[in-house]
């Protein structure tokens, strides 16, 4: 077999390659109800991370929450005050948790990860010591839902 037929497959190809390149990829999105969708056109929320804004205001909700549990955990001492405190905290958090709910529901049926991070959300908002690894572990599986959400995009 002669090099000349190999190297002109191996241009051919290259140039497919660069022809199909240039004429733009295809667009795997997710619509506001969660199914998916292929086009040449980039998806029309491609500029926003985590697909829609109601998901996006959801996520950074629950994000802010976690913020304030790790705060509330970490100012926590073994002293009666620090725990009449704490449990004040807790219950404002847990208000503010229970007033997503609605919102949670609804990008939860086109994101079940999200729905999962909200019902473990208690943990990080306690007033105990497994408080700052519950919220850890938490804000982890909730850059991971968000991931997920555009990796679908």
């Amino acid at each position: 077999m002669s090099r000349f037929p190999m190297q002109t497959s191996m241009i051919i190809a290259l140039m497919l390659v660069s022809l199909f390149a240039k004429a733009g990829g295809i667009y795997h999105c997710v619509d506001k109800f969660g199914s998916f969708n292929f086009s040449d056109k980039p998806c029309p929320n491609a500029g926003k991370k985590g697909g829609d804004n109601e998901t996006q205001e959801v996520w950074k909700a629950l994000k802010e929450l976690v913020k304030e549990g790790r705060i509330m955990a970490s100012n926590q001492q073994s002293n009666v005050d620090s725990i009449l405190a704490c449990k004040s905290i807790q219950k404002d958090l847990i208000s503010r948790l229970e007033a997503l709910r609605t919102r949670v529901d609804g990008v939860g049926t086109r994101n079940e990860d999200l729905l999962s991070v909200y019902d473990q959300m208690t943990q990080c908002i306690e007033c105990k010591a497994s408080a700052p690894y519950n919220c850890s572990r938490i804000d982890t599986k909730l850059d991971s839902a968000m991931n997920q959400i555009d990796m679908r995009r």
